[in-house]
């Protein structure tokens, strides 16, 4: 009865509203709250909503999988074109629906994104085919279409997809590119293969091309552009590898080589007189060019033989052959010469078989004549070498050889006919000697033409050898050897034994004690003249003579596991001094220098034993720590491994502790840990036992944990683990950890610009150095 009577009075309440023609807004208002809390689509005065509990949707909104637009202010529905303020179209339909890709409205087709906004100048794909639709939005169907850059050309058919690849229009040829549509202009390369595309309209060419330079170029009825070879219209023509005709011009192809005449056709047979006007070719009649060949034909009952040269000119007065080591003479009528000849007043000789002109020293019918080495004819009396040596030929033409008086002097050619002069020769058992001018020289010392070597020669001119010289020289008395090749020893020398060796100066005497050769100091026994070696003691100082007899200066010196310091002088350093930044300690008793731990003054030092170099600030062992003056700072903690290094995979150290650059804008710029970079999921090990006190995330930090230790030599420590990938599973705050046990993977959250772990170390609350805690493992 009671919903009898609610229906009742629901009925009369809405009969009083519509009754009353002249209803308010606020009316309307008060039947709105009536119906606030309905969902749903509710139409009213003639429009549709859409509540979503009780409240009208506005904007955009997806009801069942599809898009709707409710006006902004009042919420009704939106139909038809709807156009933002940022000037993008959409369209709804008539049921409210927002239209996506390929529409046709009012006969016009248009293209709506995925988001609804309608596709303007711009180039979309459907279904693998690409359209274009205009500034308004509508479908182009116009056929060419010149692009906004104004470089390029599209072509669309009527049904107004873009045209790829080949494509035939208007009877002609054109060539698109598949992925943009434009079209091809100029030379091209389409599959390997070049054609050639006209360059203002772009179809395709074929047949004869000629540029305005006059090249011309050929290209088949396929359009491809034709090389090489080619037979076209019965003729043979030659194209280059970039298409152009070769005319008027020598082709190479293969192997041999080719003339095409000044219309590019090829030139088939006999002599050519080629563009120049003085140069001859031959050619045989498939037209291959002869070279580096001889041509013997028979004129009036005589035979001649005439040749063409590598380059296919025939041969025309004096030739060079191919070895470069002859020349051959032809008359103007190219023929070849044989035999003695006279030209132009002088003599020649030709080879009868080949032709070659004789150069240099010849023999002829058992006598030996010299031709000129560069022009080849004969010579006569004294000839000059360009090396100085003399030789002598008679007017006949014939070598003169052995000792020879020649205008009342006495001279001596060699059997290769060469005049002796300033040399030794050996005739008989005994040397003389002939000076400069080929003379024979007769006593006395003498200054050899080297300038550093001295013969001894008695009266009679023969040479002395192998014996001792001792002069007195302003009261001093000098030793010198003559050599067994008659030379005065200079320089160094190896005594007969080959155990020793000897210097002598410039000026030949024998050198002992101390000297410098060639700024280098050398010590040469008092009495035998011996060079020494190793180490001595010269005049209170210490010197390392090497194997080679030299003093060593301004270098180290590794002898017997000792090491020493050799001065500019040579004199080995002694006691304290300080080399390239590092300071060592020399024995002043035998010159090397101290290594391992020493006692010095009564201060403990340490020197390294593989380099002397004294340590300073560092510990050389788990108990002796090194100041910055190199003593034993006794009592002294190694706190350097009071923590275990957080990775055991490959890693190495980004970023120190301390003022750096901010890496990528987002790090600190003092920074208070260092960052140890490696692979991202590389597991994270606890440096020490202690307590989780932080396990959290920061948007700077990342995945990080705390860990206290609590006092450890001395100080509270804690150390963190920053940017992990994640924590290892079941780890808390509060959580008690060992020392290697394992915390985290190494990751990169937070501000970081690449995996690594940012490892930082606090003592007594502040941040130190990690590195004054943990040691970097060498890899």
């Amino acid at each position: 009865m009671k919903k009898r009577n609610y229906v009742y009075g629901l009925f009369l309440i809405l009969m009083l509203c519509f009754g009353l023609g002249t209803m308010s807004y606020a009316e309307v208002t008060v039947h709105a709250a009536a119906v606030k809390k309905q969902n749903g689509w509710v139409t009213e005065n003639g429009k549709k909503y859409y509540y979503i509990d009780g409240q009208k949707a506005k904007g955009k909104t997806k009801i069942g999988g599809k898009t709707y637009y409710f006006n902004s202010v009042h919420g009704y529905m939106q139909t038809g074109w709807y156009k933002t303020s940022a000037g993008n179209y959409y369209y709804f339909g008539d049921d409210g629906v927002m239209r996506t890709g390929v529409q046709k409205i009012e006969s016009v087709q248009y293209y709506f994104k995925s988001s609804g906004r309608m596709t303007q100048d711009e180039i979309v794909t459907v279904k693998g085919k690409k359209y274009y639709y205009d500034k308004e939005g509508k479908l182009y169907k116009s056929g060419w279409l010149k692009d906004s850059k104004g470089e390029y050309r599209y072509f669309y058919r009527k049904d107004g997809h873009m045209l790829t690849g080949w494509n035939s229009i208007n009877h002609k040829k054109y060539y698109f590119e598949p992925s943009t549509g434009v079209r091809y202009t100029g030379l091209r390369t389409i599959g390997g293969k070049k054609y050639y595309f006209n360059a203002v309209h772009g179809y395709m060419q074929t047949g004869w091309f000629k540029t305005q330079a006059g090249n011309c170029y050929y290209f088949g009825d396929d359009g491809v552009m034709r090389t090489g070879k080619q037979n076209i219209d019965s003729a043979e023509y030659y194209f280059q590898s970039s298409g152009r005709r070769a005319q008027n011009t020598i082709v190479t192809i293969g192997s041999k080589k080719y003339y095409y005449d000044k219309n590019g056709k090829l030139y088939k047979g006999g002599w050519l007189d080629y563009k120049d006007g003085h140069t001859y070719y031959f050619y045989r009649k498939d037209g291959h060019m002869l070279k580096s060949c001889w041509i013997t034909s028979k004129e009036n009952g005589k035979t001649y033989k005439r040749y063409v040269r590598y380059n296919g000119w025939r041969a025309e007065g004096w030739l060079k052959n191919s070895k470069g080591e002859y020349r051959y003479f032809y008359r103007k009528d190219g023929h070849m010469l044989t035999g003695w000849n006279s030209i132009n007043h002088k003599k020649y000789y030709f080879e009868p078989s080949t032709g070659v002109r004789y150069t240099g020293l010849r023999t002829i019918g058992g006598k030996k004549y010299y031709f000129n080495s560069v022009h080849g004819y004969m010579q006569t009396g004294w000839f000059k070498t360009q090396a100085g040596n003399y030789y002598y030929f008679g007017d006949d033409g014939v070598m003169r050889t052995g000792k020879q008086n020649i205008d009342s002097a006495e001279y001596y050619f060699q059997s290769s006919g060469r005049r002796a002069q300033n040399t030794i020769v050996t005739i008989g058992s005994k040397k003389y000697y002939y000076d400069k001018n080929g003379k024979l020289y007769k006593g006395g010392w003498l200054d050899y033409k080297d300038g550093h070597t001295y013969y001894f020669y008695r009266k009679d001119g023969h040479m002395l050898k192998s014996c001792w010289i001792i002069s007195k020289e302003n009261g001093k008395t000098y030793k010198y050897y003559v050599r067994y090749n008659g030379w005065r020893a200079e320089g160094w020398l190896k005594n007969s034994k080959g155990e020793y060796r000897y210097f002598y100066s410039k000026d030949g005497h024998m050198l002992t004690g101390a000297n410098r050769i060639n700024k280098k100091l050398y010590y040469f026994d008092p009495s035998t003249g011996v060079r020494q070696t190793g180490l001595m003691k010269i005049n209170g100082k210490f010197y390392y003579f090497g194997s080679n007899g030299a003093a060593y200066a301004s270098q180290w010196v590794k002898k017997g596991g000792k090491i020493y310091y050799a001065s500019s002088s040579g004199a080995l350093l002694l006691g304290w001094q300080d080399i390239g930044g590092d300071r060592y300690y020399f024995s002043k008793r035998y010159g090397f220098a101290l290594t391992g731990f020493n006692h010095i003054n009564k201060k403990l030092y340490y020197f390294y034993e593989s380099t002397g170099i004294m340590a300073r600030n560092t510990w050389v062992d788990s108990t002796h720590y090194m100041g910055s003056d190199g003593v034993w700072e006794e009592g002294k903690v190694n706190q350097a491994n009071t923590l275990a290094w957080p990775l055991k995979s490959w890693s190495y150290i980004s970023s120190y502790f301390g003022g750096r650059d901010s890496p990528g804008g987002i790090g600190s710029t003092n920074h208070m840990g260092i960052d140890i970079a490696a692979n991202s999921g590389t597991p994270i090990y606890a440096a020490a036992s202690g307590t989780i006190v932080i396990r959290q995330y920061s948007s700077s930090a990342g995945y990080y944990i705390q860990i206290s230790h609590g006092t450890l030599n001395g100080k509270a420590l804690e150390t963190q683990y920053m940017h992990q990938s994640k924590f290892a599973p079941g780890l808390k705050v509060g959580d008690r950890v060992s020392k290697g046990q394992l915390i985290g993977y190494v990751g990169s959250t937070g501000n970081s610009t690449g995996p690594h772990l940012h490892f930082g170390v606090k003592a007594n609350g502040s941040y130190v150095d990690p590195l004054d805690y943990v040691t970097e493992p060498k890899h």
